[in-house]
C-alpha cells in the first residue's frame, strides 16, 4: 500500500520513482499503477500511469528473510495473471489481439509454469532463510514478471473473476478480512476463475495446491462469519462487474458453479475455527 501511495506522489510531482520492496507479496514495486483504498480498507479504484518505475532495488538479503507467507501470496498473485487473461482472450483469435496484450499473455504463461514448478521448494528455502537461485527466481516472477504483465495489459485487462472475488471480500467483509493478504484472497478466487474458464479439473488441482501450501482454499477457510445470502451476494457483485461485460448465460452458469466451489452452502463458520491468517 505504501508503494502505491509513493507512486501517486511521484506522479503528482512529476518525479522519477525508485522503489525498495521489503517483500514480494505483490507486484506493486514494479507495476505502473496504484490501487487506492479508503481509510476503512475498502478498494477505491486505481490510477494508471504512462511512465515506468525508474528502478527497483530488490535486496535479496532482505527478501530471503521475508515471512514465507508473503512469498507465497506474491506468487499466487502472479499466477492469477495467466488464468485471468485467458478469460479476456476467450473467443478471440491471436490475430485480433494487439501485440502488447499477446506479449503479456506469453510472459504470464511462462511465469505460471515456472511458479507451479518451483513454488514448493522456493517457499522451503524462504522458510529456512536460504538465499538460493530458485528463491531469487520466485521473487523475480512475483515483482518484475507480474509487474511487466500488468504494464503490458494496461491494468484492467489482466483482472477478471479472481480479482473481483478479492474486491468482493474487501467490500463486504472489510474489517473481518483485514488480516488476509491480497494474494491469499485472489488465490481463492482463482478456483472459481478456472471453473469459469471451463477448467474444472484444473480448479480442483489448484485447490489441492492451496491446501498443500496451507493457504485458505474457500470462503469458510477464511473464518469470516457469512450470511445465508453470501453466495448470491458474491455472484451478483461479480456478475455486475466489468469482468462480466461480455458474459452470456453459459458463462454466468459457470461463474455460479465456480463460486459454489468456494462458497459452499452450510451453517455459519464458528470464528474459533479460524486459521488466524497464517500459512507455511
Amino acid at each position: 500500500m505504501i508503494l502505491d501511495f509513493a507512486k501517486i506522489i511521484a506522479d503528482l510531482l512529476n518525479k522519477p520513482l525508485v522503489t525498495v520492496p521489503t517483500s514480494s507479496a505483490t507486484c506493486c514495486a514494479y507495476t505502473p499503477m496504484s490501487v487506492c483504498y479508503t481509510p476503512q480498507g475498502q478498494t477505491a479504484g486505481s490510477r494508471n500511469y504512462s511512465w515506468s518505475i525508474a528502478a527497483v532495488l530488490a535486496d535479496m538479503d532482505i527478501l530471503s528473510r521475508q515471512p514465507p507467507r508473503l512469498l507465497v501470496a506474491g506468487a499466487c498473485d502472479a499466477l492469477a495473471k495467466k488464468i485471468e487473461i485467458e478469460q479476456r482472450m476467450r473467443g478471440r483469435q491471436p490475430s485480433e489481439l494487439d501485440p502488447g496484450f499477446a506479449a503479456c499473455y506469453a510472459l504470464a504463461d511462462y511465469i505460471y509454469g515456472r511458479i507451479l514448478a518451483e513454488l514448493d521448494e522456493a517457499a522451503e528455502d524462504c522458510r529456512n532463510r536460504r538465499n538460493t537461485k530458485r528463491l531469487y527466481d520466485m521473487v523475480y516472477y512475483s515483482i518484475v514478471g507480474a509487474g511487466v504483465v500488468s504494464g503490458l495489459a494496461k491494468g484492467a485487462r489482466q483482472t477478471a473473476v479472481g480479482h473481483k472475488f478479492y474486491l468482493y471480500i474487501r467490500t463486504a467483509h472489510t474489517v473481518s478480512a483485514a488480516s488476509w493478504l491480497h494474494g491469499e484472497l485472489v488465490a481463492i478466487g482463482l478456483i472459481a476463475q478456472l471453473v469459469y474458464n471451463g477448467q474444472y479439473a484444473q480448479a480442483l488441482e489448484f485447490r489441492d495446491l492451496l491446501r498443500r501450501l496451507k493457504l485458505p482454499d474457500s470462503f469458510p477457510a477464511l473464518g469470516i462469519a457469512r450470511s445465508a445470502t453470501e453466495l448470491a451476494d458474491c455472484y451478483e457483485f461479480i456478475r455486475n462487474s466489468s469482468a462480466m461485460r461480455e458474459a452470456g448465460p453459459d458463462d454466468l452458469e459457470r461463474l455460479r458453479r465456480g463460486l459454489e466451489l468456494i462458497i459452499p452452502s452450510g451453517s455459519v463458520i464458528d470464528k474459533e475455527d479460524r486459521s488466524s491468517g497464517k500459512c507455511c
